[in-house]
């Protein structure tokens, strides 16, 4: 229950959540701490044989590519993250800032530094979402409750159970719930584990909307320091998740003019001069990034041009569907309000109790006799709005800036492309941010219902009758406690058992099953023990996962680097891939269907560069297959990362390709270990025997060591006049 609570400054709620007059409220501090360490406790007892490497590989959250980039920043490295031959070089695009405090655990302990990150972040959410819940007017114990809940992972957890029902009616009528038609309503896709987004991001995100909200409410002129604050948390949030600091740009400009309307139009100018500063302080780097950065490079993290003559709004009718829902209980909220301050007002006046709105559906009898009660003035929405200390107040503001929330995320999207006329992977606005942002709006609209329509019952019945007995009290506190953490827990329960791949919906390493974990440990291993594995210092491989795990955790340089953090351009990418090509032995059309693989152009080709959407493809539509345009044709507007080749590309690249297999190039600069997997050497690849010897091999992976060869040694093919007749 929504307890009774006063609208304290927000250092006064920062202590009360720090230090709480009752010692049993630091059990919710507990379990955040515990269940954030349960992976890093149970995975090495499961896994005795296991490396810490393996365990952060596969740490639930996914997103493994970063780890490389971590252990980059941990060296003070910004340029390529992981190159074999311009390691340290250029100016990097991937996450940097955001990033620093892993590489800093990392610097300082080693990969259970991942273990410390988890819980420090795990802690800070718990306070930002406890502050939140405060500052809108909720108990300290609620707060605290909701917060643990939140940062343990446990109420998404609950609400995503709950709504698979809804899946489920959906299947039976013969449709699959999707995000851009009839979207996850009951769902809390709010913080997990995911590195930097949303596990760092959004605990920025929170901190945000809780100054937004606390400027909104009170409607003062916000300070210098006010300022500093929210101009350095948005430089930290752009720099994670532009998506969400666009929503949050937009909700800043509409919080400033609500303020400013009740102050005479008044600019803000020192809280301006701070957010200036705060930005900068905090963003100058990524300002130099934009600036110095490869345009390849930004074009492989999906930058593409977007006309500034059409509106880009979010596609299907899933955001008008949040936007009714939230509408609908923002409107409860404020019938809510009416009915709480009424009831209020009542029992601080016995004689106006004859005319108190009960809730609907309960019948009240008039009293008789001749006397006629007095009627009261029951407030409008109007009136519960203007700045005053009632409570019920409060809860109409936050109404009406939930609305102003979700319209912020509405319209984030469509004012980005127009402003700057480009953007990248615009599917986060449909699939990410709205969402989340939808997900605290109704959190909190949810939460003002309850303490509303409670509020009236506490005063009513006295809280020496409600009460529980401390062994009760206590019962409940330690069940919810304990619910929260066996939710909190499942999936990384889920990631320790894990026998497949650490990202299970990567294809195709989940058709290898549970052979997949016990050869990557093997692999691990071997290369941990091998001396000439341990000696080799560059490498080359078509499983990303090794790809991660070498350059992160073996202090291995990459000859075929993630495409989407290199900082080298794309022809000389190109050229790595066909040199691959050529010690493969992959002739023309073999060469031509593995560049239009799926995970090599996610990985090792183009990455986002090849996006193929509706709303935006690399090239023409003339210039894909006719099955590709027919895939095209029955996509969703916004989908998540498809990547497509089209013909014009694989013409040029076989083209490319073929004067490489016949043009001399050094053996020196080969790299010095290749791991092929079992479904490579299915296709007849292998690495030529004249340059390469097998030294190990597993279920699923095989290791070739390059032999010895004078420094002018040199490698080529003789091909027939017509290449393609290759054999």
């Amino acid at each position: 229950m929504m307890g009774p609570t006063t609208q304290g400054g927000f250092r006064q709620d920062l202590r009360e959540l720090l230090r709480p007059e009752k010692k049993w409220h630091y059990a919710f501090a507990l379990v955040v701490v515990l269940a954030a360490s349960f992976y890093w406790v149970a995975a090495p007892l499961k896994h005795a044989d296991a490396s810490w490497a393996e365990i952060v590989m596969y740490r639930p959250g996914g997103d493994n590519q970063v780890f490389p980039v971590i252990t980059a920043l941990s060296r003070l490295n910004f340029g390529d993250p992981t190159d074999a031959f311009h390691y340290g070089e250029g100016v990097g695009g991937f996450h940097a800032v955001i990033l620093l405090p892993h590489a800093l655990a990392y610097a300082v302990l080693g990969a259970p530094g991942y273990w410390a990150a988890d819980v420090a972040f795990s802690l800070l959410y718990f306070f930002a979402a406890g502050l939140l819940l405060k500052g809108c007017g909720f108990g300290r114990a609620p707060s605290l409750a909701l917060a643990s809940a939140l940062a343990t992972g446990s109420l998404q957890a609950l609400s995503a159970k709950v709504n698979q029902a809804l899946m489920k009616i959906g299947l039976l009528l013969g449709h699959i719930p999707e995000e851009w038609d009839f979207p996850s309503l009951l769902t809390l896709p709010l913080f997990n584990k995911r590195v930097p987004r949303p596990m760092v991001t959004e605990i920025c995100l929170v901190l945000l909307l809780c100054l937004l909200w606390r400027f909104w409410r009170d409607r003062t002129q916000p300070s210098l320091k006010q300022g500093l604050a929210m101009g350095s948390l948005m430089a930290v949030l752009i720099q994670g998740d532009p998506f969400s600091g666009m929503a949050m740009g937009l909700l800043l400009l509409a919080v400033v003019a609500w303020v400013m309307s009740g102050h005479r139009w008044r600019p803000p100018w020192r809280f301006a001069a701070g957010l200036a500063i705060g930005g900068l302080a905090l963003g100058w780097y990524f300002l130099w990034q934009l600036a110095f950065q490869d345009p390849e490079s930004a074009a492989r993290f999906g930058l593409a041009p977007f006309s500034r003559g059409k509106i880009w709004l979010l596609t299907g009718y899933a955001p008008a569907l949040r936007l009714c829902v939230v509408a609908l209980m923002a409107l409860a909220v404020v019938r809510a309000a009416r009915w709480s301050q009424t009831a209020e007002s009542a029992d601080q006046n016995p004689a106006l109790a004859p005319v108190i709105e009960p809730p609907a559906g309960h019948k009240h009898r008039q009293p008789k006799g001749p006397a006629k009660a007095r009627q009261p003035e029951i407030p409008t929405a109007r009136d519960l709005l203007a700045v005053n200390p009632r409570p019920q107040s409060a809860m109409v503001a936050l109404a009406t800036f939930c609305l102003v929330l979700l319209a912020a995320a509405w319209l984030a999207q469509p004012v980005q492309l127009f402003l700057l006329g480009q953007g990248a992977q615009i599917y986060h606005y449909d699939w990410f941010m709205l969402p989340t942002l939808y997900g605290y709006a109704v959190l909190l609209l949810a939460c003002a219902l309850v303490k509303l329509l409670t509020d009236p019952i506490r005063r009513a019945l006295g809280a020496a009758t409600i009460a529980l007995p401390k062994a009760a009290a206590a019962t409940v506190a330690g069940l919810w406690l304990a619910g929260q953490f066996l939710l909190g827990i499942e999936e990384q329960v889920d990631a320790i058992m894990r026998r497949g791949t650490a990202r299970p919906e990567i294809m195709p390493w989940e058709v290898l099953g549970d052979l997949y974990r016990p050869s990557f440990r093997a692999l691990d291993r071997e290369f941990r023990n091998n001396p000439d594995l341990q000696r080799a210092r560059t490498f080359a491989t078509f499983c990303h996962e090794v790809n991660f795990l070498l350059t992160a955790f073996h202090d291995k340089r990459a000859y075929l680097p993630d495409n989407g953090f290199t900082t080298l351009s794309d022809h000389e990418l190109e050229r790595r891939l066909s040199e691959m090509g050529k010690i493969l032995a992959l002739k023309p059309l073999a060469f031509s269907d593995l560049i239009q693989n799926r995970v090599i152009l996610n990985y090792w080709l183009g990455c986002a560069k090849y996006w193929f959407t509706p709303r935006y493809h690399f090239a023409p539509v003339e210039h894909y297959t006719r099955d590709q345009r027919l895939y095209l044709s029955q996509m969703p507007e916004s989908s998540a990362f498809s990547v497509a080749l089209p013909q014009s590309e694989v013409s040029r690249l076989v083209n490319q390709y073929i004067p490489i297999i016949a043009r001399e190039t050094p053996i020196k600069e080969y790299p010095e270990v290749i791991i092929m997997t079992v479904l490579l050497e299915q296709q007849q690849a292998k690495p030529h025997p004249q340059i390469y010897r097998e030294v190990y091999r597993n279920a699923v992976f095989a290791v070739y060591l390059k032999l010895p060869h004078e420094s002018a040694a040199t490698f080529a093919y003789k091909l027939p006049p017509n290449p393609m007749d290759w054999r």
